[in-house]
């Protein structure tokens, strides 16, 4: 028998070509397989640590974080335009059902002309006022007594306390107005009745001692 030296890592002894046996080849094949599976092992971890995909996950979560400060003036940010709010719209929406479709306008008065100026005016100027009538005076009137006869009756009259005669048909007084129409005596001697006239008016009667005005 030969006398084995040294150690080797995958048996015993160097192997023998003719004296191997089953067992020592499937060892064999187990080794290369083995080898095999972690050459190809290492080669993926070796690919997934040096490709450029791989490490950037690492190196980016490694570098520190740096902050690029600017050096020049900071820039004014731009105004930004305010909101315009559409004005609220307070119109009629729709149509009221209640307003009459055709409403019949009124009748326009025809214009009044203006009367003409008479003859002899001025247009625009104010006219004339008739002057102002003093108030009428009346005057107390007494038939005082009659004296004569026929035509030649005479009657006495005081007209505010002058004496004043005058006879049938004559005028008298302040304004030489009034006119004796008649004078007649009462019964059995009675009191005298004179008839008497203002200018235009009626005739009316005054009696003895009876006193009348007159205008």
């Amino acid at each position: 028998m030969t006398e084995r030296t040294g150690s080797f890592p995958f048996g015993d002894g160097p192997p023998s070509s003719e004296g191997d046996t089953d067992e020592v080849r499937n060892r064999k094949a187990v080794l290369v397989v083995g080898a095999v599976a972690g050459l190809l092992v290492l080669g993926a971890a070796g690919w997934f640590l040096f490709s450029p995909g791989s490490g950037s996950t690492t190196t980016s979560a490694a570098a520190p974080l740096t902050r690029t400060v600017p050096t020049g003036p900071r820039a004014s940010a731009t105004p930004t335009a305010p909101a315009v709010v559409p004005a609220q719209y307070v119109g009629q929406l729709g149509r009221d059902p209640f307003r009459a479709l055709y409403v019949q306008p009124a009748p326009v008065a025809s214009p009044v002309p203006a009367a003409a100026p008479a003859a002899g005016t001025v247009p625009g100027a104010v006219p004339a006022q008739p002057p102002a009538q003093p108030p009428a005076v009346e005057h107390k009137l007494v038939l005082q007594r009659v004296y004569g006869s026929g035509s030649d009756q005479t009657a006495a009259f005081t007209i505010d306390g002058k004496n004043s005669d005058a006879r049938i048909g004559s005028t008298f007084g302040p304004t030489a107005e009034i006119v004796l129409r008649a004078l007649r005596q009462g019964p059995k001697g009675g009191p005298w009745t004179a008839t008497l006239q203002v200018g235009d008016g009626s005739p009316f009667e005054v009696v003895t001692g009876v006193p009348a005005y007159v205008r």
